[in-house]
């Protein structure tokens, strides 16, 4: 876990838009997700707010959004499943740990069979 936290500690950007798309790297190789990751700036999508998120989730061909819970102030349900994508939230009521806590806790194994 040492040399894991060191990689994301080693990690330096002027921009957090970088630096959480490193570390999400970072996490993903660690727990071996090989998930394309993308920035939306490179994607060519004039659209803002919930729109980009839809036109996003579109050109991926995603059929569900997952978000923050702090969204569900922001987001239209409706304006999502007019588009055929489902909004789901995360659920932090059964978790009170970072991803980084939760190694320190349950250990690696648990944390993937937990995503899973």
């Amino acid at each position: 876990n040492s040399e894991f936290l060191e990689s994301i500690f080693e990690v330096q950007h002027n921009r957090i838009d970088l630096f959480i798309y490193h570390v999400t790297k970072i996490l993903c190789n660690y727990f071996g997700i090989s998930t394309k990751i993308s920035l939306s700036s490179e994607l060519n999508i004039t659209e803002k707010n919930e729109h980009k998120i839809i036109a996003i989730c579109k050109k991926f061909n995603a059929s569900s959004y997952l978000n923050l819970p702090g969204g569900k102030d922001i987001y239209n349900d409706n304006l999502f499943n007019e588009n055929g994508i489902m909004l789901k939230f995360l659920d932090y009521s059964k978790n009170n740990y970072s991803i980084i806590d939760g190694l320190f806790h349950y250990g690696k194994e648990q944390i993937i069979r937990n995503i899973e």
